[in-house]
C-alpha cells in the first residue's frame, strides 16, 4: 500500500465535506428527521455500517510514513505491526505455506506445531474466531434489547421481542456479521495470507484493504448525494 497523494487529498476533502454535511443535518430538526427516514432503507443502513467500518482504514491510508527509502501509508505500517499482510517472495494460494514455485513462505503457518496439519490449525482458529465474534455480537444485541426495554419501560423479554421490528435491525445485523469477520481475521491473518499473494508477493487481502479507502470516500459521497436527492435539504428543511 504505497502512499498516494491523490487518495490522501480525496479522503481528507471527503471527510471535511462530510463533517460540514453532518453539522448541517444535526443542527436542523427537519433535516435530522429527513436523514432518519433516509436511513430506514436496509441497503442504506448496511452501506452506512460498512462506511463507518472503513473510516479508520481511510484515515490511516491518508497519512504518509517514510521508511526504508520509500513512502508507505500508516495503514500498511499498522497492519504489518501486528504481523499481517507482510509481502512474500512470490505468488501463493490462500492459506498456503509455500509459493507456487514450492519455496517456503516466511510469514505463513509459523504457529503450526511440527507434525500437526495446517488445516487443523486453521479450522481450530476459524471456529474460535466465529464463536468469539458470535458471542460478543449476541451480547451487543442483548444490550440493545435491554436499552430498548429501559427506554420504553417494558420487560426485557419484550425488549428482545421488539428487535424483530427494530428500525436499525439491518444495521445491527450487518455490524454483527462484520464483527465476526473481523474477529476471524484478527486470529488468522497475522499468521496466514488468507487470500494468498500476488505474483509480486503482495498479500491479496492487504491489497484489497489498501483499495478500501477509495470505496469508503466514494461511498460517503454517494450517501450525501442520495440524501440530497431525497429532498433532505429542501425548502421544508429551513426551520431549525
Amino acid at each position: 500500500m504505497p502512499f498516494s497523494p491523490v487518495l490522501s487529498a480525496f479522503v481528507w476533502v471527503t471527510l471535511a465535506v462530510f463533517f460540514v454535511f453532518t453539522v448541517a443535518v444535526v443542527t436542523n430538526s427537519a433535516r435530522r428527521d429527513a436523514f432518519r427516514r433516509f436511513l430506514q432503507g436496509r441497503a442504506v443502513q448496511t452501506a452506512a455500517v460498512f462506511l463507518a467500518a472503513g473510516l479508520a482504514a481511510a484515515m490511516l491510508a491518508a497519512i504518509p510514513v517514510e521508511r526504508d527509502g520509500r513512502t508507505d501509508t500508516l495503514l500498511q505500517v499498522s497492519v504489518e505491526a501486528v504481523g499481517a499482510g507482510i509481502p512474500e517472495a512470490g505468488a501463493s494460494a490462500p492459506f498456503a505455506t509455500a509459493t507456487a514455485a514450492g519455496e517456503p513462505l516466511r510469514h505463513a503457518g509459523l504457529r503450526v506445531k511440527e507434525g500437526r496439519s495446517p488445516a487443523v490449525h486453521i479450522f481450530k482458529y476459524t471456529l474460535v474466531g466465529f464463536i468469539a465474534g458470535g458471542v460478543t455480537g449476541v451480547t451487543a444485541i442483548l444490550f440493545t434489547a435491554a436499552f430498548l426495554a429501559a427506554r420504553r419501560r417494558i420487560p426485557f423479554s419484550e425488549g428482545v421481542a421488539s428487535l424483530g421490528s427494530f428500525a436499525w435491525k439491518s444495521a445491527m445485523t450487518a455490524g454483527t456479521l462484520l464483527w465476526m469477520v473481523f474477529t476471524w481475521l484478527l486470529l488468522l491473518w497475522p499468521d496466514w495470507h488468507v487470500l494468498g499473494t500476488t505474483a509480486a508477493g503482495t498479500d491479496v487481502f492487504a491489497l484489497l484493504l489498501g483499495l478500501s479507502p477509495w470505496a469508503t470516500a466514494a461511498g460517503f459521497w454517494l450517501l450525501m448525494i442520495g440524501f440530497l436527492r431525497s429532498g433532505g435539504f429542501g425548502t421544508n428543511c429551513n426551520r431549525a
